[in-house]
């Protein structure tokens, strides 16, 4: 895994040294009404296990973790490559009819990540007159960025109560610190509920079991594939009584006498074992969490701290736009919460709660998974992309046979979605046919390596997966009567004809991938005879599609047609072979100036947009690549802020408010 790490002080020709504590602070989230619901709740996590905390009725922890999924895959026949290409030639209108036989007959089980249940803290009651929970005032919350922490809070007519919560930088470990902030004069006895809970999923098919013993509370749960997770917690510090409240949950709880007119505290540990980690995954859990125990809170919490102090000292940005420097370290801090170890996050990360994730939350390989990876340079965090390199790496083998059986092509043909510890393509139909899958994924690798010039990371990563992907482009594309070369079938990811020619986000693609490999077999000293075969192709692939000095879509179109994705603008951004200096730069920035005409998938009717969440963004690199930055400011505010900014500093999937970016900015607080 390639490294580069720096601290501040070790920054050339500095002259400054930055109170990193001081600097982020100003930039924590701060509810002054808590979020009701787990969409709107703040993000704790490791890159492995994460949890979204928010205030319903007391505070709730929604539990996620990477690997527990629902794998199964329902048998599919899938209709042979050397078929498709037959009944193209032939002009056989049935081919479209055997296509969509794929996915009706795919329909269920479909693979999705789980979420792992939720922890309820129940707020305190009594036996009074005026009993506290009915009297509930100044409830917050706030994002600690610097210490990665979410503090709750909440008054009652008794005691005011703090709720410290982190799962653990370096272990799987979820720590949840209560104590009495203040306490009145008050003499009786309180009484508080820790629940645990699962609820049955319908998609499995399988329920949950409950379970305690002397000192530990659990959840745990079968799947019809025979894994299993335990979700298991304990608390320190206060007896508790533990009893089972339903099939579905377990319930602790905590007797608070005050008869001493001292304050109270207490400690959660919660951990989540699968069994892919352990072959027994309850015994694992409790001993994690005894563990937990004997080490105490104060020196997790050290270890914790210290990882998120470093992190943030590896790199550095100050903007004259105090809300867009917000979002950018609000932005590195829930990706350095769901991208570490060995496993990638899908669609959503860690940040879901329900049984079926949209898009399944698999691994998409049209853009979206590579998408989320651009910012690992930038912020000078490569190693929050050891997840991406190791799991598509791993990949390998099974995409290179599955691009044999399909295609009868050497190489590796990636898929457009497929899941965790897999590398099947699991889409159906024509979507299988979308081909820059492989160039986006190949060109991430390349640029690990461009940013880290670690020439290991080269050899044993990137250049194995660059290889493969162009090995199935050599063996797919065609030549012409004139020598050049085509991609046909293919399809421009959800737009224009099927099947499309020579799609310019193909040919981008293709082109970075060649020249990669071409420049990374001279810096290993390899493949000297291949690489003149990359060189021969390369000078042979066709030009981009141009009409009214506006890029085309595909060569199967001559004219502008509506737009699922900005695909026509890729030769700027990823592909990086335009840009401010480029012979077709007029060309490139003609197109971005009228892409918002062409735009299919629109929120609101009387202003611009594009409701998708990854569209504003890649457009907004492709303005600043052209040297356009108040236009890809305009994209920055009037597309993303505007319409896709949740209160909590996420981004929605769709268009989510009408609220302009100015009243956002005065809506969002930023203590």
């Amino acid at each position: 895994m390639p490294t580069r790490q720096r601290t501040f002080e070790s920054f050339q020709g500095a002259r400054f040294k930055v109170g990193l504590r001081s600097f982020l602070a100003q930039h924590d989230i701060v509810y002054q009404v808590p979020p009701r619901v787990w969409q709107d709740g703040f993000p704790i996590g490791n890159g492995q296990m994460g949890s979204l905390v928010y205030q319903p009725d007391g505070i709730e922890f929604g539990i996620t973790k990477q690997d527990v999924w629902d794998r199964r895959i329902s048998p599919r026949e899938l209709l042979p490559h050397s078929e498709v290409i037959e009944d193209l030639k032939n002009k056989d209108k049935r081919l479209w009819e055997k296509l969509n036989k794929e996915t009706a007959a795919s329909q269920a089980p479909y693979p999705n990540p789980k979420p792992c249940g939720k922890l309820r803290i129940g707020i305190e009651k009594g036996a009074d007159a005026l009993p506290p929970e009915a009297t509930i005032c100044d409830a917050q919350q706030r994002l600690s960025l610097y210490d990665a922490v979410v503090t709750a809070e909440y008054e009652t007519n008794v005691k005011r109560t703090r709720i410290n919560s982190f799962i653990c930088a370096h272990s799987n470990m979820m720590v949840i610190k209560c104590e009495d902030d203040w306490l009145s004069s008050y003499p009786g006895k309180l009484t508080q509920t820790i629940e645990l809970h699962r609820w049955a999923d319908p998609i499995l098919g399988t329920e949950p079991t409950v379970g305690f013993d002397d000192k530990h509370f659990w959840i745990e749960y079968l799947f019809p594939d025979g894994f299993r997770y335990v979700m298991l917690a304990t608390v320190d510090g206060l007896a508790c009584e533990v009893q089972k409240k339903d099939r579905y949950t377990v319930s602790v709880t905590l007797n608070l006498d005050y008869s001493d007119g001292k304050p109270k505290q207490y400690i959660i540990f919660l951990t989540v074992v699968t069994s892919g980690e352990a072959e027994d995954p309850l015994q694992k859990a409790k001993e994690s969490v005894d563990g937990a125990c004997a080490r105490g809170y104060q020196a997790i919490f050290s270890e914790h701290s210290k990882w998120w102090h470093d992190f943030w000292g590896k790199s550095f940005i100050e903007l004259d736009d105090d809300f867009i420097e917000n979002l950018w370290y609000f932005q590195l801090y829930q990706f350095a919460s769901s991208s570490r170890g060995k496993i990638a996050p899908g669609l959503q990360g860690l940040w879901y709660l329900r049984d079926e994730s949209g898009w399944h939350g698999d691994y998409h390989g049209d853009i979206n998974m590579v998408m989320s990876y651009w910012p690992i340079f930038s912020s000078n965090h490569l190693e929050l992309g050891e997840p991406y390199f190791e799991t598509f790496y791993k990949m390998l083998p099974t995409v290179k046979r599955q691009t044999k059986e399909f295609y009868n092509i050497d190489g590796a043909k990636y898929p457009i979605a497929t899941i965790i510890d897999s590398g099947r393509e699991i889409c159906t139909n024509y979507y299988r046919y979308i081909q820059c899958s492989s160039g986006f994924y190949a060109q991430l690798y390349w640029w690990g390596y461009l940013y880290s010039q670690d020439k290991k990371f080269l050899r044993e990563r990137a250049y194995p997966v660059m290889k493969e992907c162009a090995k199935f482009y050599q063996g797919y594309l065609s030549k012409d009567e004139q020598g050049k070369h085509y991609i046909y079938p293919s399809w421009s990811p959800e737009q224009g004809p099927l099947f499309s020619k020579n799609p310019t986000i193909d040919i981008a693609l293709i082109k970075a991938l060649l020249r990669g490999m071409i420049e990374a077999s001279k810096i290993l000293s390899v493949d000297q005879k291949e690489r003149q075969g990359w060189q021969k192709i390369l000078d042979n692939l066709p030009e981009y599609p141009v009409k009214d000095n506006m890029f085309l879509d595909s060569a199967s179109v001559d004219t502008h047609i509506p737009l699922n994705h900005p695909s026509l603008l890729a030769p700027v951004f990823p592909a990086g072979e335009i840009g401010i200096n480029s012979p077709q730069w007029s060309i490139a920035a003609n197109t971005l100036s009228h892409i918002m005409d062409w735009a299919k998938r629109r929120p609101f009717v009387s202003e611009d947009g594009w409701n998708d969440s990854f569209t504003w963004p890649w457009l907004a690199c492709v303005a600043a690549r052209l040297g356009l930055g108040d236009r890809a400011k305009e994209f920055l505010y009037d597309l993303g802020v505007n319409q896709f900014l949740k209160p909590n500093g996420f981004f929605s999937l769709w268009a989510c408010t009408m609220l302009s970016a100015e009243e956002k900015r005065r809506e969002v607080i930023v203590d």
